[in-house]
């Protein structure tokens, strides 16, 4: 990929020299063509500073944003810290703030260009991390048909095809032009079971991280009557008899003799059932054009509409009743219930611990997603006078609206459950109950019972965005003996609303999903008045050490009706000290807004997978304070986490405070006139106070327990015998993030050879620090260092690599060209301790762990080594037809991604590395 430097077009103000006091990289339209592209995702998560991973579409990422979104997160910020803008404007966004990159057909691209500093001066909320700014093409005197077909090989199996087509067609007169652009691409997906570390839910550990949810059905409660009560089937514990039954292949359930105790390797593996790469289909119309009324006058429009369809696949649906589960009771004389004594989960006579059943007669769980992408735009430029100094002026409006239905498939009816498992009398009082049978192991729920219990849930999402501004600037007010003094000022107006309407059975509390909890509908909106301006100023010229100092200053002033104003300034200093050398400082504050679903998403359970310190906590290996504080909660010393599954409760907060930030930047820029070398480095330290986001469950849990947290605690709840039962994890201002480090970006273009033309360039990323400072007790506050580090979890980011190393080798000629890619990426450590520590099962135990503890289970780390991609491209123009073929390989040595023991899914940090196995594409691109 070849990166160079170049202003940012979001603003008037025409740079005369490319070396920019902030640092700002372009790809170009010809680098976006050259490396075989099917989408932006997939450029942007080539840049070494970018926290994510090409196919950045996996399931899991997806789970915690957006289904089959592609979004960027500049140094591991996240995707809401930066901001992305289509022609120097705010593109559509979805009520988390998220952009999805893969919205823009990557034929209208000219150019992508990336400010990887503090932007919030001059383009208001969200430029914390940095700027994305994608130039689409406006003059096209041609028409471009690009086909590109793809497909993965992995694991012995060739999946996830791709195809894509993109027509470009466009006419440019001497005062006009129109450009018309279609795109069409389809994914198929990637089931986990195709890959040998995806396939169990922890690789290497087969089911013992299983789900008890099993097509056979588990049973755990404490007989009330009945020959349960005194049956070697059920042993007595603390008193009194507890059965923990399974059935038994083959029978019909109806007897207790058709169950016997259930041991672990009796789980269900659910992780063949879900994807690794998500299938996708998008399609999207493009038309801009322009006019040139005179000399001085200049409209504009454009309008865009893209159409998204994707879906994902999980497990069976896991129905898990009792304590530990949905608070469902089922009689004693219900028709299935062999055990002769009622199973409750609520009530004066709860006895019901848990009951599983992987619903397998459902299907897999289907969660799709279409989304419906509209933006309108128009404008006016145009000029106070005809010379070449005189005033410019803009005008632009824009309208986008992207409207999301969600369909799950899988979710069951909390009232028709109660009734279908019931008594009888009260089944036969519901109209179209059908009595459920749990009890007979697969294959027993009929088509009639699941009609009963099921649904297919739909929500919907409306999200709209008004834009008005103005802008005002001058190519040159006066010439100060140094230079020409030229400032820009500007007013924009900009509104945001978004609507949640779940499905009715939500809204009533009855979705399994989230029982109990009245999912309703919700409104959010925002409106922002902003003045900014900026002045760029040239302070020396022709002096020794200064052979052009220049000084840049913006100041943006924004008002927002939902918490008021807050000013902002940058400050930005380049010193061209002589052709070679140039020095450049930055000094910038922005700021965040918390996002519509921050501050107003409905309360919701949702499964997490965490590790409980209290499992098993006497022979754990967790020290004697842990031990303390979960005796002192209640927690029995038999208790086992009994799935890594456990319900945490996530939605918005309307109290949020929105995050301030300031950023440095301090860089230099070498180009010596000798040679085809170019080298540019620059430390950045960005500062955030007041960040948003969700505690995080794992790290609620840890902080009751281990550092004895009173708010942490408060969070948390218990049945008796000791099992989670919900994690508060709601969004709020938990504290600030620190991070620093080095960008640095090297090229060498060789002399032609008779052998072609070679160019080498090198892009580092290397952090420092990566801080993050929350509330603590007792100390007030704790401080914790994640470079280096893969927490896993789904508190982003899951891992942050101390170095990041992209290396491209192109060689060019004619009519030949060629490119060879190296990425790197540093190794990084994990705990590697879960709910089974302490166990034969533990995965120290099961030889998982490189730095294993066996006498502290709870202390022993796993290190992901260091990794490898290597991708491969080759092409050949067909000058004739005036067709260009490209066949490349990405992962061309099938490097797996390494191992990692905390991830929810697929055992591998998806927002880092690539999809496991090689990725084979061919592309043809033809001019007309």
């Amino acid at each position: 990929m070849h990166l160079a430097r170049i202003r940012v077009s979001g603003s008037s103000l025409v740079t005369a020299s490319a070396r920019t006091p902030t640092p700002v990289y372009v790809i170009k339209g010809s680098a976006l063509k050259s490396e075989g592209y099917a989408t932006i995702g997939e450029v942007i998560s080539r840049l070494s500073f970018d926290g994510s991973a090409a196919g950045s579409t996996s399931a899991f990422t997806n789970q915690f944003t957006n289904g089959g979104e592609a979004n960027v997160s500049l140094h591991s910020l996240g995707h809401n810290r930066v901001l992305v803008l289509v022609n120097g404007h705010r593109w559509v966004s979805g009520l988390k703030g998220d952009v999805d990159l893969n919205s823009i057909p990557l034929a209208l691209v000219r150019r992508i260009e990336i400010l990887d500093a503090n932007g919030g001066a001059r383009y208001g909320s969200g430029a914390v991390a940095g700027v994305v700014n994608i130039i689409t093409r406006k003059n096209y005197n041609h028409s471009t048909l690009s086909l590109q077909s793809g497909i993965y090989q992995g694991g012995g199996t060739w999946d996830g095809t791709t195809q894509g087509l993109s027509f470009t067609t466009g006419l440019t007169t001497r005062h006009s032009g129109l450009l018309f652009g279609f795109t069409y691409f389809n994914q198929a997906g990637i089931p986990a079971g195709d890959r040998t570390i995806s396939s169990e839910p922890i690789a290497g550990t087969g089911v013992t991280r299983g789900s008890t949810a099993t097509p056979q059905g588990t049973f755990e409660f404490t007989p009330l009557s009945g020959p349960l009560t005194a049956s070697p089937l059920c042993p007595t514990s603390q008193g009194e008899p507890l059965c923990d039954l399974t059935h038994l292949s083959g029978t019909s359930g109806a007897s207790l003799s058709d169950f016997a105790p259930f041991s672990n390797p009796e789980r269900f593996n659910p992780a063949p059932f879900n994807e690794i790469l998500m299938p996708q289909e998008r399609t999207s119309f493009y038309i801009h054009g322009y006019r040139r009324m005179d000399s001085n006058l200049e409209g504009s429009f454009t309008a865009f509409y893209n159409r998204r369809n994707s879906s994902q696949s999980a497990s069976p649906p896991l129905l898990i009743l009792g304590k530990n589960g949905l608070p469902v009771n089922i009689a004693a004389n219900q028709p299935y219930n062999p055990f002769g004594t009622a199973l409750d989960a609520t009530g004066p006579n709860a006895n019901l611990v848990s009951l599983g059943r992987a619903m397998v007669e459902d299907g897999p769980l289907i969660l799709s997603e279409q989304v419906n992408m509209l933006r309108l735009s128009a404008g006016l430029r145009g000029r106070f006078g005809s010379t070449h100094d005189s005033w410019l002026w803009s005008a632009y409006t824009s309208y986008s609206q992207n409207d999301v239905t969600d369909t799950n498939y899988g979710r069951f009816n909390l009232d028709h459950l109660e009734n279908a498992l019931g008594s009888p009398a009260n089944c036969a009082q519901a109209t179209g109950c059908v009595p459920l049978n749990l009890f007979g192991g697969p294959g027993t729920i009929t088509p009639a019972m699941l009609h009963y219990i099921a649904f297919t849930e739909v929500n919907a999402i409306d999200n709209t965005q008004r834009v008005f501004g103005v802008n005002l600037s001058s190519p040159g007010l006066w010439n100060d003996g140094a230079g020409v003094i030229r400032v820009e000022a500007g007013y924009q107006y900009r509104d945001h609303e978004g609507i949640s309407a779940p499905n009715p059975i939500a809204q009533a509390g009855e979705d399994s999903a989230s029982p109990g909890i009245p999912v309703l509908p919700t409104v959010g909106s925002y409106a922002t008045n902003s003045v900014f301006a900026s002045a760029n100023l040239p302070l020396l010229r022709d002096a020794p050490g200064f052979r052009n100092l220049m000084l840049d200053v913006a100041q943006r002033y924004s008002h927002y009706n939902t918490f008021g104003s807050i000013p902002l300034t940058q400050i930005a200093l380049r010193d061209e000290i002589d052709r070679a050398w140039t020095l450049r400082a930055v000094w910038g504050q922005s700021f965040r807004t918390p996002d519509l679903h921050e501050t107003n998403a409905a309360l919701v359970e949702e499964p997490i997978a965490i590790s409980d310190p209290c499992s098993n906590y006497e022979h754990s290996g967790v020290s004697a304070a842990v031990q303390t504080a979960c005796a002192e909660a209640g927690v029995p010393t038999s208790y086992i986490q009994p799935n890594a599954l456990v319900n945490e409760l996530a939605g918005g907060n309307a109290s949020l405070a929105p995050e301030t930030a300031i950023d440095r930047t301090l860089g230099f820029v070498w180009t010596p006139p000798s040679l085809p070398l170019d080298i540019e480095a620059d430390y950045y330290r960005i500062t955030i106070n007041n960040a948003i986001g969700a505690p995080g469950a794992q790290e609620i849990l840890d902080g009751c327990y281990e550092s004895g947290d009173p708010l942490d605690c408060s969070r948390i709840t218990r049945a008796p015998d000791g099992t989670l039962g919900l994690v508060d994890n709601v969004d709020a201002n938990l504290g600030g993030i620190m991070t620093d480090g080095v960008d640095a970006l090297a090229q060498y273009h060789w002399p032609p050879l008779p052998s072609g033309s070679f160019t080498a360039s090198l892009m580092v990323s290397w952090v420092h620090n990566y801080l993050e400072t929350t509330s603590a007790f007792p100390t007030g506050t704790m401080t914790t260092n994640l470079v280096g580090v893969e927490r896993g979890g789904t508190s982003f980011p899951l891992g942050v690599p101390r170095l990041k190393a992209t290396y491209v080798l192109a060689w060019r000629r004619w009519p030949w060209l060629a490119s060879l890619t190296f990425r790197y990426i540093s190794p990084l450590t994990e705990r590697c301790s879960d709910f089974l520590n302490g166990t034969p099962e533990s995965l120290t135990n099961l030889g998982l762990c490189s730095e294993p503890d066996y006498q502290n289970n709870s202390l022993s780390q796993n290190v992901l080594g260091s990794t490898v991609y290597t991708d491969l491209q080759v092409g050949y123009a067909l000058a004739r037809y005036d067709t260009v073929v490209r066949i490349g390989v990405r992962n061309l040595l099938d490097r797996n991604p390494p191992v990692s023991t905390q991830q929810v899914i697929d055992s591998y940090d998806s927002s880092i590395y690539d999809i496991p196995g090689r990725f084979i594409y061919v592309n043809v691109t033809s001019q007309f």
